[in-house]
């Protein structure tokens, strides 16, 4: 429940930077797939390109900067 929250919370904020609807923030934020969030964002008519942009980033953030972090922290 509280990740649901968060997610809302950040969601939300979102659309104070991007003008976007709080479907497409929400989705654009929510732990899951790319392809889930992406086939939930067309099946919903929510905006598909922020959507999979923002999964994308969090993608590439977490193999690109958490990892190598992770990695030294545990050596």
């Amino acid at each position: 429940m509280a990740r649901v929250g968060f997610t809302l919370l950040l969601g939300f904020g979102l659309t104070f930077f991007k003008k976007s609807s709080i479907l497409s923030g929400f989705l654009s934020t929510a732990p899951g797939g790319m392809a889930e969030m992406g086939v939930l964002a067309i099946s919903l008519h929510a905006d598909i390109i922020t959507v999979v942009a923002f999964q994308l980033f969090r993608l590439f953030s977490i193999l690109l900067l958490l990892l190598p972090f992770l990695k030294k922290c545990f050596q």
